[in-house]
């Protein structure tokens, strides 16, 4: 007795699939479209085209301020906090003082359970890495990572590169309208001879 076995069995099952994930993919991005709409309604300011996974928390709390640009990804895990009680109660700070802006400009990777504190500004086109803890404020186009959250890298526009951070200038004298605001170490080298 011979068993008759389908020509292409395999074929048909990788159509099914291929069909269900069309439709879970589509669910998914409606899904994290109503996620910003919920931010939105909660008061947080997020610009066109932002991804937020499910998992992101972002502080809603009334008079707390979050700003988030266009086109950011948060991913999973992360936390965007915008006020800190724990100053409040030591007495560090006023009774209102504990209620701060945070910003993420235009284009910014926030990383896997990464934590951004009240009070920070990140800058356009920077990266934070996984896990890190960003306690000041972040360059634009640079790579942070840690805890607390240390630039590592920066990105140079004349060399299309990304260049080690070793001596880079403070966040108060990058100038963000100039493209080519800071460069790699061997670029200077070069200009040099």
């Amino acid at each position: 007795m011979r068993l008759r076995v389908a020509r292409y069995p395999l074929k048909s099952i990788i159509v099914k699939i291929k069909k269900n994930m069309k439709f879970h993919r589509k669910a998914f991005i409606a899904i994290r479209h109503v996620l910003v709409l919920f931010y939105r309604l909660k008061g947080v300011e997020i610009g066109d085209g932002t991804l937020i996974s499910f998992g992101a928390w972002i502080d809603t709390h009334r008079n707390a301020k979050v700003r988030i640009g266009n086109k950011c990804i948060i991913s999973n895990g992360s936390k965007i906090l915008a006020h800190d009680w724990a100053k409040a109660k030591m007495g560090l700070v006023g009774k209102s003082d504990h209620f701060t802006t945070t910003t993420i400009e235009d284009s910014v990777f926030v990383g896997m359970n990464s934590i951004v504190l009240c009070g920070v500004k990140v800058g356009q086109g920077a990266i934070i890495g996984a896990g890190a803890v960003v306690t000041k404020d972040v360059p634009p186009y640079s790579l942070v990572v840690g805890n607390p959250a240390k630039v590592i890298k920066r990105y140079d526009f004349v060399s299309g590169k990304w260049c080690e951070a070793l001596h880079s200038p403070p966040v108060e004298e990058i100038n963000t309208t100039e493209q080519n605001a800071f460069t790699c170490h061997g670029a200077r080298q070069q200009e040099a001879s």
